[in-house]
């Protein structure tokens, strides 16, 4: 607050008073005022850029350690459209590790078969992503890398991502139905019908 001392400021008192109680008044304003810093929004699944197609996977395992594993994949273009989505529950149960490689595994067969050139993978595995990145092939699975390194050949450019959990709903999505239903399905051009609310959510 300004505070002015023997008049040097040349107005007359009435506008000295003036000018103070306004002062006073937009300070009390201002203290007034929520300058609480707005979060930044969350954003779901980004698109790839021109050109590539996007891959996501998951897999999924029974808790209890009953039932099977299972795996899911999710082909979107670089407008968010649906190229193939894929749920498949697998021969047995097997370790979460084993179970993440093998949904990896299998979204790179099936980029294989739509003869996709221009791909970036991306799962929720942070340290099965790393493996395959550092192209780490030993220990008991170092041959699900080799195999995922071999297969990069047949691709123009391939590129392996680690993506938050909540960013890869989809592809979980897909993994928790096969799980749970011990199916395999698989939809060409079209988003799956459990699939809808998420995409509208802007979050699959």
């Amino acid at each position: 607050m300004l505070i002015f001392n023997n008049n040097e400021s040349g107005l007359p008192p009435i506008q000295i008073w003036d000018f103070a109680k306004n002062i006073v008044e937009e300070f009390n304003e201002a203290s007034t005022w929520d300058l609480t810093p707005l979060q930044p929004p969350l954003h779901g699944w980004v698109a790839p850029p021109s050109g590539f197609a996007k891959i996501n996977v998951d897999g999924a395992c029974s808790i209890d350690g009953c039932g099977i594993s299972s795996v899911g994949v999710i082909v979107r273009d670089d407008s968010g459209r649906v190229i193939t989505a894929l749920c498949k529950a697998l021969t047995s149960r097997f370790p979460a590790k084993c179970t993440e490689f093998l949904a990896l595994e299998q979204g790179v067969l099936l980029a294989q078969e739509l003869n996709l050139t221009h791909v970036i993978f991306e799962s929720d595995a942070s340290s099965i992503i790393l493996a395959v990145s550092r192209g780490k092939n030993g220990g008991s699975m170092g041959h699900f890398v080799q195999s995922i390194w071999a297969a990069r050949s047949f691709f123009f450019c391939c590129l392996f991502q680690h993506v938050k959990r909540e960013y890869n709903k989809a592809a979980h999505e897909l993994a928790q139905v096969a799980k749970c239903n011990q199916v395999f399905n698989l939809w060409k051009g079209v988003i799956p019908p459990f699939l809808v609310d998420l995409f509208q959510s802007g979050l699959g």
